[in-house]
């Protein structure tokens, strides 16, 4: 198990739309756009990601960790086999994500704030 943890690929991106989204059961198959990757021979800036997700939002940047596979109908993609949700690293990209529908009644001015505070809180 630990060797096949340390064999995992990395791909970081933003996600631009949930593909395909099963109604018995949390398998999705995402379109990201590439910002990272440890992928070696991947040229193109977008990847097929599938696998089992919770609530992923259009917009938000994610870290998949995985295999490449060769799907025989749909070609190479991205096979995960966990997850996390990256927070914007700037303003623009924090504001972005409050404003991404996960947060009922956040406003622009609300968003400011929240980026104010966020930045001038200590990491614990």
């Amino acid at each position: 198990m630990i060797n096949d943890a340390l064999q995992l690929d990395k791909v970081t991106g933003t996600l631009q739309t949930v593909i395909f989204a099963s109604s018995d059961s949390y398998f999705k198959i995402l379109l990201i756009n590439i910002e990272e990757s440890t992928l070696d021979n991947w040229d193109a800036s977008e990847i097929i990601v599938t696998g089992t997700f919770a609530d992923v939002q259009d917009g938000s940047v994610y870290s998949f960790y995985g295999h490449v596979v060769k799907h025989p109908r749909y070609g190479k993609q991205f096979q995960v086999e966990r997850y996390e949700n990256d927070l914007p690293p700037d303003e623009a990209g924090l504001i972005k994500y409050f404003a991404s529908g996960q947060f009922s009644g956040i406003g622009k001015k609300q968003q400011k704030r929240l980026f104010k505070i966020w930045v001038q809180t200590p990491s614990i």
